[in-house]
C-alpha cells in the first residue's frame, strides 16, 4: 500500500469534532471563567461593603483618635492601638512557639521517619487542621488556663495561654506547606551531600533546609495570617481587656476578639469603629498575601549592560603550568664534529669498561683482551 493510501485511510479513521462537543467545551470554559470572576468579585464586594460602613471613622471619629490608645465606647473613645498591640503580641508569641514545632515535624516526616510512622504522624497533623476553633478554645479554657494560673499565680487568662493555643492551631498549616517545600528539593542534592561525607543531620541543616528556605518562609507567613485572623479560640482565653498588657499572664484583647465581643450590641459610631477594625484586618491580610507572592515570585536574571560588566563577571582563567612546546628548530642541537674511528681493539675495550654496554659483549671482550684504558685485569 502506498503512502498516500495509508494517509487517506488514517484520515478516514479520524472523527470530526461535532457541534455538540464544541458547545460543551465552550460552556465549561464560561463556567470556569464565571467561578474565577465570582471569587474576585466577592473579595471586591467585601472590601467595598466594609469600607463603606467604616466611612464615619474618617469623617466623624478621625484617624488620629481612631489609632489612639484608649478603647472606651461608652465614653466615646475608639482608639484601637491597644488592640493592635494585643494582636501583634499574640501573633509573634504563637509563631515563636509554633514555627520550630511545625518545621521540626515536617523535617521528621520527610527526612527521618519511615513510611509507616510518617503515615501515622501525618494523619494526626491533618486531623489537627480539621478540629474546629471552638474546640481549641475549650481545650485552652479547661486544660491550659488552670496550668498557666498555677504557674503564674493569676487567673490564667492572658498572652501565654493564647500562645499555646494558637501554636497548636498553626502547626498543621506550617507543617503541610513546609513538607511540600522539602519534598520539592531534588534527591540528587542529598546524595551529593552524602557523597561528600556529610552525615544526615549535616545534610538536613546545611543543605536541605537552606535550599527550601523560600517555601518555609511562605509557610510561616501563611501561618501568621491564620494566627492574626483567629477569633473564637482567642476570645475564650485572652481575657478581653482592651489595654496594653503588663506581662504574659495579664489579660489583653485583640482586634478579632473585640469585634466578636462588641458586634452584638454596638450601634452608631461604635459599630462604625468595629467596621474600621475590619478594614484594618483586611489590609493586614492582603499585605501578608502580597508578601507571600513577592517572596515566591521568580526573580529574572539581569544580563550585563556593558562589555566591562560582562568581562568583570567572567571568571578569570588561571595561567597554565604546562611548559610551551618548542619547535624542532629551537630544540635542535649542533651536530658534533666527526671524530676519527678508533681501532677495533680499542672499541672492544671501551665497550667492556662502559656500564651501558651489554653484559655479553663485555664478557666476550674481557675474555679475549685486557683493558688498556683502565688497566684492569681480564675477567675470568
Amino acid at each position: 500500500m502506498s503512502d498516500s493510501a495509508q494517509q487517506a485511510a488514517a484520515a478516514s479513521d479520524l472523527k470530526q469534532v461535532t457541534r455538540a462537543t464544541r458547545l460543551k467545551e465552550l460552556a465549561l470554559k464560561n463556567l470556569f471563567l464565571t467561578c474565577a470572576c465570582v471569587a474576585v468579585l466577592a473579595v471586591i464586594l467585601i472590601f467595598v461593603f466594609t469600607f463603606w460602613k467604616a466611612i464615619p471613622v474618617i469623617t466623624d471619629i478621625g484617624l488620629g483618635e481612631f489609632f489612639g490608645l484608649t478603647w472606651a465606647p461608652t465614653e466615646g473613645r475608639y482608639g484601637i492601638l491597644a488592640l493592635l498591640a494585643g494582636s501583634g503580641i499574640v501573633t509573634v508569641g504563637s509563631l515563636a512557639i509554633g514555627v520550630p514545632l511545625a518545621v521540626g515535624c515536617a523535617v521528621f516526616l520527610t527526612e527521618i521517619a519511615g513510611k509507616r510512622l510518617a503515615g501515622i504522624v501525618s494523619t494526626a497533623v491533618d486531623l489537627l487542621a480539621g478540629v474546629p476553633s471552638v474546640v481549641y478554645g475549650f481545650f485552652g479554657l479547661v486544660i491550659l488556663r488552670p496550668l498557666v494560673a498555677g504557674l503564674t499565680g493569676g487567673l490564667g487568662f492572658g498572652a501565654l495561654t493564647v500562645w499555646l493555643v494558637l501554636a497548636i492551631m498553626i502547626v498543621p498549616t506550617i507543617t503541610t506547606l513546609t513538607m511540600d517545600a522539602l519534598r520539592s528539593i531534588p534527591m540528587g542534592i542529598r546524595e551529593a551531600s552524602f557523597a561528600m561525607g556529610a552525615t544526615r543531620w549535616q545534610t538536613i541543616y546545611k543543605v536541605v533546609l537552606p535550599a527550601a528556605k523560600m517555601g518555609i518562609v511562605n509557610a510561616v507567613v501563611l501561618g501568621m495570617g491564620r494566627a492574626i485572623g483567629e477569633t473564637m479560640a482567642v476570645l475564650m482565653v485572652v481575657g478581653n481587656a482592651p489595654v496594653i498588657p503588663g506581662g504574659i499572664a495579664s489579660p489583653l484583647s485583640t482586634i478579632t476578639s473585640q469585634i466578636a465581643l462588641d458586634m452584638g450590641y454596638s450601634s452608631g459610631l461604635h459599630r462604625s469603629a468595629l467596621f474600621g477594625m475590619g478594614v484594618v484586618l483586611f489590609i493586614i491580610s492582603a499585605s501578608l498575601v502580597g508578601l507571600v507572592r513577592a517572596i515566591a515570585a521568580p526573580r529574572p536574571r539581569t544580563a550585563p549592560s556593558s562589555p566591562a560588566a560582562s568581562t568583570s563577571t567572567t571568571p578569570r582563567r588561571l595561567p597554565s603550568t604546562r611548559r610551551p612546546r618548542r619547535s624542532p628548530q629551537t630544540t635542535s642541537r649542533p651536530s658534533p664534529a666527526p671524530s676519527p674511528r678508533p681501532a677495533r681493539g680499542a672499541v672492544l675495550a671501551s665497550s667492556a669498561c662502559s656500564p651501558r654496554a651489554p653484559r655479553a659483549a663485555a664478557t666476550r671482550t674481557a675474555r679475549t683482551t685486557s683493558c688498556s684504558a683502565c688497566s684492569a685485569p681480564p675477567a675470568s
